[in-house]
């Protein structure tokens, strides 16, 4: 895991990202990218599994994050 602070001036908003899934991992990264790199200056996220939780009401208007469960 490499989290990476925004530069001075930057905002903080995550406009685009990459999560991609296969037999070794997961891996995620703060960017579009074409395939998974870990020599990427931003933030990445190499993990063995992935777990989705409920956030609730983000946007204020009822509607939720409902998460893919396999219980």
């Amino acid at each position: 895991m490499k989290i990476v602070p925004p530069k001075e001036n930057y905002s903080t908003e995550i406009l685009s990202a990459t999560l991609y899934v296969d037999e070794e991992g997961v891996f995620w990264a703060d960017n579009y990218m074409e395939k998974p790199n870990i020599t990427y200056d931003g933030s990445i996220i190499r993990a063995l599994s992935l777990k989705w939780k409920k956030i609730g009401d983000i946007e204020g208007d009822g509607k939720f994050v409902v998460p893919y469960t396999n219980k």
